[in-house]
């Protein structure tokens, strides 16, 4: 964020501009802004509060100005109340405050996002696709989402991969999505919808994902939306190696 100096530390074998050099007199977003160490807070604090920054391994103070654009998933006042946030720099960064509902409180966004990410994504993959089934549009707009748009862009990306005729179906949407976890029976007992065990759909589509992905584990942990821990403990669960 800050740039570094040659000689710095270990591999730092040239001068390099941090964001706030490269966004002067522009603007910088800072996602995730809840996640940041309390280290790097006090130094974003002098950047915000003062306009100044020092490269790592510099003693060179560098004047930037820099408009900041910040964001969160967390509760900021709980955090500077639990002292894991300095409450100097929530209010510095507090001054007009906008408010995103998450993705099932504004539903009427669905359709538009998922096309969004549904051209994007077709054109990444090279694939020719149409859109989506009604079916399929039905069940994202009935959704949790608990992972909000992140969540959707994953599962319109699942569907991508997965799709192998001119329109993604709610066959080819991750679980969490075609069935909401609170309906979930207890797999471990056998539960079964249509003559088919759940059992065996999710074995089924992690099998799928599996070939999609060249065997990545990694890539089909993120497509299934589930941690790389979770689908190695899948695999152990249906012998899949």
């Amino acid at each position: 964020m800050f740039g570094h100096v040659k000689g710095a530390f270990t591999g730092a074998d040239r001068n390099r501009n941090g964001k706030f050099v490269q966004a002067d007199k522009g603007t910088l977003f800072l996602d995730e802004i809840g996640e940041i160490a309390p280290s790097i807070q006090a130094k974003l604090l002098r950047a915000l509060q003062q306009g100044e920054i020092q490269k790592v391994g510099s003693d060179s103070v560098i004047t930037v100005d820099v408009r900041i654009i910040a964001a969160t998933n967390r509760d900021l006042p709980q955090e500077v109340a639990a002292g894991r946030f300095r409450e100097d720099l929530y209010y510095r960064l507090n001054v007009i405050s906008v408010t995103v509902p998450p993705l099932r409180e504004r539903r009427e966004d669905i359709p538009l996002l998922a096309d969004h990410f549904f051209r994007k994504l077709i054109a990444a993959n090279r694939k020719e696709l149409k859109g989506f089934t009604p079916q399929a549009m039905d069940r994202m707009l009935k959704a949790g989402w608990a992972g909000n748009v992140r969540e959707l862009e994953n599962s319109v990306e699942r569907g991508v991969i997965m799709c192998r005729g001119e329109y993604i179906t709610e066959r080819e949407l991750p679980m969490t999505v075609t069935t909401p976890e609170e309906q979930f029976p207890d797999t471990s007992r056998g539960s079964s919808l249509g003559g088919v065990s759940l059992s065996d759909l999710e074995k089924k589509a992690i099998m799928d994902t599996l070939d999609q992905t060249g065997n990545n584990k990694s890539e089909s942990a993120r497509i299934l939306g589930i941690t790389r821990a979770t689908l190695h403990n899948k695999l152990k669960k249906y012998d899949l190696g």
